[in-house]
């Protein structure tokens, strides 16, 4: 059995966030934080580094999905890329956290980058 925490934001709050993990850890299950998406704004890129940072850190986490849903008539919310399929800056941000290579032991962002880059919609 997990935790799934769901993670819509606006800015981050690191102390808020890492209190809530921190209680969630004490059910002695792994935790996995869905669905992380960021509001549009000039921050959102920035923002997004931020939570996956803080989120990361934290040592029951097992997994980290990523809200990135596409659509040919625009983004929902966060995108990776943009109708082309090249980059938008949070997209620069999940691909920079990825190549720092702590990233190895959560697998789910790979995988979500995978999709939006290359399929349809996670």
């Amino acid at each position: 059995m997990d935790i799934g925490l769901e993670g819509h934001f606006t800015t981050p709050n690191n102390p808020y966030m890492r209190t809530a993990l921190e209680t969630m850890s004490r059910a002695g299950v792994l935790i996995r934080v869905t669905e992380i998406n960021v509001a549009p704004g000039p921050n959102q890129a920035a923002n997004l580094e931020k939570i996956l940072r803080e989120v990361y850190a934290h040592s029951a986490l097992h997994g980290i999905i990523l809200w990135t849903v596409w659509h040919k008539r625009g983004c929902y919310v966060m995108c990776l890329t943009h109708n082309n399929f090249w980059n938008l800056p949070t997209g620069d941000v999940v691909d920079k956290l990825i190549r720092e290579c702590v990233w190895i032991r959560v697998i789910w962002p790979i995988f979500c980058y995978f999709l939006q880059s290359h399929a349809m919609i996670f």
